[in-house]
């Protein structure tokens, strides 16, 4: 959304951003987290949001857009750009006392054992964040072993899953119903 943003006033358009949480950037912050001040990250995201401020882009927090809105706001064109979304996954959880949300796990005590259910490239981000925290993981994913991280870069897929693997990650590949 942001670059969309940027892109549109930089060739002279009048943007309003609209954004239904409370602070742009989505899952930036938590990709900051995961992967290390190194990647830079969070300078990125500083520099976008200087960059709507330098273009006079109008921004709008905690306001999710709908009908209503496109016909109240009568814009020439609207940009959908939901960002990153966490992958469905069709393994079901039968029964679990301790279920997070993928979005919610930052902010929680995940304690010292932890199951992530989904082979995405973002559950093995964040695997490697959890077990260089000294976590036990475990990540459970209905897909073939091959395709665990399968977004992931070819070198980085194969570093990652080597190092998180080395400190004890289990991986369980053809899941179906999983009981936590």
């Amino acid at each position: 959304g942001m670059e969309a943003a940027i892109t549109a006033a930089k060739r002279g358009h009048q943007v309003k951003l609209f954004e239904k949480g409370g602070s742009l950037g989505g899952l930036v912050p938590f990709a900051a987290m995961v992967k290390g001040p190194h990647e830079r990250l969070a300078d990125y995201l500083a520099y976008q949001q200087h960059m709507l401020e330098t273009l006079s882009v109008e921004v709008v927090t905690g306001t999710e857009v709908n009908a209503d809105l496109v016909a109240s706001e009568a814009p020439d064109v609207v940009i959908s750009a939901i960002g990153g979304v966490v992958p469905e996954t069709s393994v079901k959880v039968v029964e679990a006392s301790k279920a997070v949300a993928f979005n919610d796990a930052m902010a929680v005590d995940l304690g010292s054992s932890v199951a992530i259910v989904g082979g995405s490239l973002r559950a093995t981000d964040f695997a490697n964040y959890l077990v260089n925290m000294g976590v036990k993981v475990h990540i459970v994913q209905e897909g073939a072993p091959e395709n665990l991280a399968a977004a992931q870069a070819p070198w980085s897929r194969a570093v990652i899953l080597s190092w998180i693997k080395f400190q004890g990650c289990v991986v369980h590949s053809g899941a179906t119903d999983i009981s936590v």
